[in-house]
């Protein structure tokens, strides 16, 4: 398995006790390990362990002009009534930290984040512009994310 790094701590309580729960996607290979090149990417869902928030990260990581590093994140809330929820319908996925696993849970979460809204970044000042809140619609058996309005 691939390195994991989130890139934030817990946005609804500052914890740093974020733990990854499923790797959605994940392309190239993690910056600071043997094999990185140029880019990398991942969406990652995590839940606190402090207060049971769940946090989707998306996560665009260019180092194509080694004076120029960035990573855009966007990153998603889910109250945590609604990630215990979701907690028990991922269950069904035997290989959660797999982003090339190809089951029906996978498939819903890939689905349903690549839909969800991105702003772009245009200075490294703005990260209180790229956290949204979310809710996870969970009804006819499926997985869909679906934006807050602020």
């Amino acid at each position: 398995m691939k390195k994991i790094s989130l890139g934030a701590v817990c946005i609804a309580c500052d914890s740093d006790r974020l733990k990854p729960l499923f790797l959605i996607r994940q392309e190239g290979v993690h910056p600071g390990e043997k094999g990185h090149e140029i880019t990398y990417s991942h969406t990652v869902l995590a839940v606190c362990e402090s207060c049971g928030s769940g946090q989707l990260e998306k996560l665009e990581h260019d180092c194509f002009d080694f004076e120029d590093v960035f990573d855009h994140y966007e990153w998603y809330v889910i109250k945590d009534s609604e990630m215990k929820l979701l907690q028990e319908r991922l269950k069904s996925c035997t290989k959660p930290l797999d982003a090339g696993c190809g089951c029906e849970v996978h498939e819903a979460l890939r689905k349903s984040s690549e839909a969800l809204p991105t702003t772009p970044w245009e200075t490294s000042m703005e990260t209180g512009s790229h956290i949204n809140r979310i809710s996870v619609d969970l009804s006819k058996g499926g997985i869909r994310f679906k934006p807050k309005s602020h």
